[in-house]
This record gives C-alpha cells, sequence and structure tokens, in this order.
C-alpha cells in the first residue's frame, strides 16, 4: 500500500515540477475556446470501452468461450482500468482474467492466458509505434539507424518464432521434469510455471490461427484511431490542429515510456514524454501539457465507474457465497 501511495506522489510530484519548468499560467486551463468540442471528447472517450468489450468477445469466440454481452464485457474494461491505477506493475492483466474465468465459467489458466494475449497484442503494437516514434524524434543519434531497427525486429521475429514452433513434448517433458524435483520450495513454483507458459502457448496459437483473431486485430487499430480522434478534439477546443498521424505516434510513444518506470496509470511519466513530444512536432508546450491534465481529469468518471462495477462485482459474489 506504501508503494502505491509513493508512486501516486511520484507521478504528481513530476507534474507539478512540469507546471513550475515550464512557467504554465494556470489560467490556461480556462481558455478552452470551444467546450462543445471538449464536451465531444470525453463522450468519445467514454465510448472507446466499448471497442474494448466488443474485442474481448470476439477473443473469447477465439477461445470457444460462451457468449457474454458486450456491455457485460465492457464494464470489466471500465474495471480494468481501475485496477490498473490502483495495483502495481501489470496485476490488473491477472485480475481481468479471474474475472473472465468467473463470468465466463472457465478454467483460471485459460482465461489468464486470454488476458496475456490480449496485453501481449497491445504491447506488441505500441512497441512498433515506439519503434517509428524513436526514429522520428531521435533521427540523428547514433543508436538510431535502420541496421539497429533491422536487427530488434530480428530477435524479436525469432523469439516469436521459436516460441509457437517449440514443439509440444518439449513442455510436457518440462512438466514431468518439474514433478520429480525434490526440493518443495522449488517444486511448486516450477511446476506452475511450467503449466502456466504451457497453456499461454496453448491458448495464443488456438486463438492467433482463429479467424476472430482478425477482427480482434481490425478492433486494436480502430481503437487506437478512435483514442487519436478523441485527442485531436482536445487540442481542437484549443483551435489547435495535429495530423492524427503524429498523435497516435506521440501516445505510443509516451505510453510505452510510461510503462517502463510502473507508475499508476503512467502518472507523471507518461504525461511528461507526451508534453516534450508534442513540443518537438511544434506544440506549445503550456497548451500539451494543458490537454494532457485535461486528459488525465477527464478520465476520473472511467475510473469512478470501474470501482462502481468492481465493488458490484465484489458484493454480488459475497451475498452468492451468503445464499
Amino acid at each position: 500500500m506504501e508503494k502505491k501511495h509513493l508512486g501516486y506522489i511520484v507521478g504528481l510530484l513530476i507534474l507539478i515540477a512540469l507546471i513550475f519548468y515550464l512557467r504554465i499560467d494556470l489560467r490556461i486551463f480556462l481558455q478552452v475556446k470551444h467546450y462543445n468540442i471538449l464536451l465531444l471528447s470525453f463522450v468519445l472517450f467514454m465510448l472507446s470501452f466499448i471497442f474494448l468489450g466488443y474485442r474481448m468477445k470476439f477473443l473469447l469466440k477465439a477461445l470457444g468461450s460462451k457468449p457474454l454481452p458486450a456491455m457485460e464485457l465492457t464494464k470489466i474494461e471500465f474495471i480494468n482500468k481501475f485496477v490498473a491505477y490502483i495495483m502495481p506493475s501489470r496485476i490488473n492483466v491477472f485480475v481481468k482474467g479471474l474475472i473472465l474465468s468467473e463470468k465466463c465459467n472457465m478454467q483460471k489458466s485459460k482465461t489468464v492466458s486470454l488476458a496475456t494475449y490480449e496485453y501481449a497484442l497491445d504491447t506488441g503494437f505500441i512497441l512498433f509505434l515506439s519503434i517509428i516514434g524513436v526514429f522520428f524524434f531521435f533521427r540523428g543519434l547514433p543508436y538510431n539507424s535502420p541496421q539497429n531497427f533491422m536487427l530488434f525486429s530480428t530477435i524479436v521475429l525469432v523469439f516469436l518464432f521459436v516460441f509457437f514452433k517449440i514443439p509440444q513434448k518439449w513442455f510436457e517433458y518440462l512438466l514431468k521434469r518439474s514433478e520429480k524435483i525434490k526440493n518443495h520450495f522449488l517444486k511448486k513454483p516450477v511446476y506452475c510455471t511450467s503449466k502456466l507458459l504451457n497453456t499461454i502457448r496453448i491458448t495464443w496459437i488456438k486463438i492467433a490461427l482463429d479467424k476472430n483473431n482478425f477482427i480482434v486485430i481490425v478492433l486494436l487499430f480502430a481503437y487506437w484511431l478512435w483514442t487519436a480522434i478523441y485527442v485531436e478534439l482536445m487540442f481542437l477546443s484549443y483551435d489547435l490542429y495535429i495530423p492524427l498521424g503524429y498523435i497516435i505516434i506521440v501516445l505510443a510513444t509516451s505510453q510505452f515510456i510510461g510503462g517502463l518506470f510502473q507508475l499508476p496509470g503512467g502518472l507523471g511519466t507518461r504525461d511528461a514524454a507526451r508534453v516534450a513530444f508534442f513540443a518537438l512536432i511544434g506544440t506549445k508546450p503550456e497548451i500539451a501539457l494543458a490537454v494532457v491534465i485535461i486528459q488525465r481529469i477527464l478520465s476520473i468518471p472511467a475510473l469512478l465507474l470501474g470501482y462502481v462495477f468492481f465493488t458490484k462485482m465484489a458484493v454480488d459474489k459475497v451475498l452468492e457465497r451468503k445464499k
């Protein structure tokens, strides 16, 4: 709990330091010229969770799960965002898997594997866009060359090829070997890890080869385009236009950087990166920071909804056990 609070404090201190460093006049938050456009941006942000809900619906179809209403899955996405802000690291991915297991009546290992596939898909897409962002924002640096890009891409592709092409009997052999470990402190974690990796691999292959995965990828692109549009509207509320392509690159690169520091919701680090990148493409830093902070403020209702849905789910579970 203390570590979580420390993360919030560090993130807020970074934001405050940015305000003082850039000498921001706080009246800029009142200088929005088109509040109707800002309101539309907020509406689009709240609707973006529906994209995520439908994406999970098709992921569950690919896994052969019983169908869940899209709105029920959308509630889970609100919960996922809330948990991401209150729990350290990527615990929200596993929490999401456990909730799906409960709702879909599936094995926890399968639904956790499903959640990790979704997370890996998002991370891979963000990483791809971040590489483009690095070449765009830091061109001219010694390590920023096409050769290094090709080397990194080759390493990633080789890893994926090996992971998916490893014979199933190798995992079965690893599981048998782990069962024979005599040290009780090592036996259970090694066995559980081996079993989870095997389940993740089987689940990922099944989803990747399913026709519904194509729709999942389309929805991934649609979600990022939708996100760029509502961020564009925030800038337009200040009468400032930024091409959608630039916004997507900035959002992805800053999100990747924010994820490296493991602060709750990327608070502070992701915001600082976004202000810096928007400034690099010619945006006034004070407007960039204002938009970044407004985006944080407009996300509060989504977090509150996530809290309400999470609490209701927990209460319903307690009442069900008492019956």
